[in-house]
């Protein structure tokens, strides 16, 4: 099955098998010079892999990608067991990447998340790349984000952090500015999950947790902004302003990683000036980059605009617009669970509000009705004296 594999892959992704690519861990660097140029080859490689890689996570983003096979670890061990260039092994960690991203997007799976074979696949191919530092940093974030989506915050973090140790060397480096973007994102996830579960468990605001997280929003939008202006990367350059946008609306609004609302009631430590960055950056996203935008961010950019209505006092507007977000979420279904327990509060509280409103309502109009009639026997009051006087 792995000989027939590689021949679809080849064709498939227009794959040019280039010969005597050894670049492996057991290299020997004897100068800072050679290590540069490892560095640099690496990267070169790595650009032809991202190509594949934006189009996997383009599918991924519409809800069009394939969810990983129960057998995908016996799958990759064949494919493993093949002495195959380097490259083909690139191409297929693009292949598990986007599994991985589908598995977190699309799967209502939250325990046992980060335990599914396609993570294991990820990291057995990282020593079989020819771009092992990277492909490492992008398995440590891609397992980081659905560690944090499992709960498990503290070895989500721990995984974060290393990832992110790898992705500081790469930063002045434009041809890696897309990686970079898509792992300064799942820094971002991770740092949002850790925020939601804490605030969950304790009850305890951190607004410089909140602070960090927009930073590092703005550090991910500076790689975005290191990407090329040609047609080939425009798209991509959009998406990735967008999908930064919209993160950054969600956490200033307090909105969890899986679109939860962090703390309840909802309206509770967020201020003016968050609202106000929330709106700019919903503005900015709509506005600027929504070309050709993916099902994903249309459904994320409804539930913040949602919530951004709903505090500024229109409630039928908001509860209009959440709707709008779930209809969407269909394809993603851990959000559609969470927005549909936030539509039915917001429902309540509305019922509530408008209860409260006419019988408010009824009490002024009997009370001003009492007045009047007081006010009336008063009169009559005072005319029945003058008469009888």
């Amino acid at each position: 099955m792995a000989d027939n594999n590689v021949d679809c892959a080849r064709e498939i992704y227009n794959f040019r098998y280039v010969e005597n690519v050894h670049v492996g861990d057991n290299t020997n660097y004897s100068s800072k010079s050679a290590i540069r140029r490892y560095k640099q080859r690496a990267i070169n490689d790595f650009v032809e892999y991202r190509t594949l890689a934006d189009k996997v996570q383009e599918q991924v983003y519409q809800g069009k990608h394939i969810m990983p096979h129960i057998e995908c670890l016996k799958e990759c061990e064949e494919w493993l067991s093949c002495d195959l260039d380097r490259k083909v092994y690139g191409l297929l960690f693009a292949k598990y990447e986007g599994l991985a991203d589908t598995l977190r997007t699309s799967s209502d799976v939250t325990e046992g998340l980060a335990d599914h074979d396609v993570y294991k696949c990820m990291e057995k191919l990282v020593p079989r790349t020819s771009f092992q530092d990277i492909a490492r940093m992008i398995y440590k974030f891609r397992y980081a984000a659905a560690l944090a989506v499992s709960g498990k915050v503290d070895i989500a973090m721990t995984e974060a952090r290393a990832g992110y140790e790898t992705l500081r060397n790469y930063l002045e480096d434009k041809k890696m500015a897309k990686a970079n973007s898509s792992c300064f994102y799942g820094y971002i996830n991770v740092h949002l999950g850790e925020f939601s579960v804490i605030a969950a468990r304790t009850n305890v605001y951190n607004r410089e947790k909140k602070t960090y997280i927009l930073t590092q929003i703005d550090e991910g939008l500076m790689q975005v902004h290191k990407i090329a202006d040609d047609d080939r990367n425009i798209e991509i350059k959009n998406r990735w302003a967008r999908m930064f946008l919209v993160k950054k609306a969600f956490c200033c609004l307090n909105i969890g990683l899986n679109g939860e609302d962090v703390f309840d009631p909802e309206e509770l430590y967020i201020e003016k000036v968050d609202m106000d960055k929330a709106r700019a950056c919903l503005e900015k996203a709509k506005t600027q980059y929504w070309t050709n935008t993916d099902d994903r961010r249309e459904m994320l950019y409804n539930r913040a605009q949602a919530k951004l209505i709903w505090l500024e006092g229109h409630h039928e507007e908001g509860i209009k617009t959440l709707k709008a977000a779930i209809e969407i979420a269909v394809k993603f279904k851990r959000e559609k669970n969470n927005f549909q327990r936030i539509l039915k509060k917001w429902r309540q509280a509305y019922w509530v509000r408008r209860a409260k409103f006419i019988l408010a309502s009824n009490a002024a109009k009997t009370f001003v009705m009492l007045i009047s009639v007081f006010l009336l026997l008063i009169a009559i009051y005072k005319e029945m004296r003058r008469v009888i006087l």
